[in-house]
């Protein structure tokens, strides 16, 4: 094993995720070929329209939004997707600080840090799964990039030892792809922690039912994320909890994590229904269980441009939607 790393400080000081509005305003205007400060009047006034259109169907609970146009994915992309990526970042630091500090049998737990690092190092290239549900976009990649820069950074892990991350997208819609080419991908295209990086979009909906040998499930996962899929099951929904618990019996144990950040009324029903099942399970423990908000709107950072162009068209505060996520994080562990 390689024995060169050094374990990242947990200080309050480290640095932050602030996410770059910014960056992806210019991935939009790289795809679009045209300086934001160019499109027609007519052509921004119908991303804003979208936006308002988005925002009252969220606030709804609408089970019916399109995603299709253009202008709707850009609109998701400019209002909605920077709080998914900064939710998973802030949430897996969370995780490392609770982690580290707890006490178990009296001795301390090793912090997902540590935990991480010590896998990758036992042999180069070593494979790091990674599921997403109801992924839309999956704005989440960029956080997770963020997260694993940040990590091999500080603990000064060989190059060599990087791991080779496969990412599956399992999402009921097939227009994101516009989205997932011109701005997930784009941002992900340089990356300083990762050998590479593979994704496999997977159209299914989480709503019917899976067959516990499905064949798009892996053997093991090392992170599953629900986020946004949350807000689109229905309560009386029978199957979800059935598809989330083969994903769950799948979280490689020790270092295997399952992430759970939602917002809105009709998701305390699904926490519960989480919650009540981690507790039967003698494999599964709650590292987070956080039923307040968590409020990372400090770290976000307005694009003057995006807010003179865009926002300025409609009653809707630039950067209102705080991303106060209220977040539930599992555990695998040895039994």
């Amino acid at each position: 094993m390689n024995q060169s790393y050094q374990i990242p400080s947990l200080d309050d000081g480290a640095e932050r995720l602030v996410t770059t509005d910014s960056r992806i305003r210019r991935c939009i205007e790289k795809a679009m070929n045209k300086k934001i400060e160019l499109w027609q009047e007519d052509g921004i006034r119908r991303i804003a329209n979208e936006i308002m259109y988005l925002f009252k169907s969220y606030k709804s609970n609408s089970k019916t939004i399109s995603y299709s146009s253009l202008e709707t994915q850009i609109a998701y992309v400019i209002a909605y997707y920077p709080n998914y990526i900064e939710t998973v970042n802030e949430i897996l630091k969370i995780v490392n600080i609770r982690e580290s500090s707890k006490k178990e049998d009296s001795t301390r737990t090793i912090p997902i840090y540590e935990n991480w690092i010590k896998y990758f190092a036992e042999k180069e290239n070593q494979k790091f799964n990674i599921a997403i549900l109801g992924s839309g976009p999956a704005p989440e990649l960029y956080g997770l990039k963020r997260f694993f820069d940040r990590l091999f950074y500080s603990s000064k892990l060989n190059r060599k030892y990087f791991p080779e991350i496969t990412v599956d997208l399992f999402e009921s819609q097939p227009d994101w792809q516009w989205t997932i080419q011109y701005v997930t991908k784009a941002l992900m295209y340089k990356t300083e922690s990762i050998q590479r990086i593979g994704t496999n979009f997977i159209q299914t909906n989480l709503s019917n039912q899976f067959s516990s040998d499905h064949k798009e499930l892996k053997d093991s996962y090392h992170l599953i994320i629900l986020q946004n899929v949350a807000n689109e099951i229905l309560e009386e929904n029978k199957f979800f909890m059935e598809n989330l618990k083969l994903f769950l019996k799948r979280v490689k144990p020790e270092i295997g994590y399952c992430v759970v950040a939602t917002r809105g009324r009709q998701n305390s029903k699904l926490m519960t229904l989480i919650r009540d099942h981690v507790e039967h399970e003698s494999h599964l423990r709650l590292v987070i269980d956080e039923r307040s908000e968590l409020d990372f709107s400090s770290y976000q950072k307005q694009d003057r441009k995006l807010k003179k162009h865009i926002f300025s068209q409609i009653p809707f505060e630039y950067r209102s939607m705080n991303n106060n996520s209220k977040a539930i994080v599992i555990k695998s562990v040895k039994v």
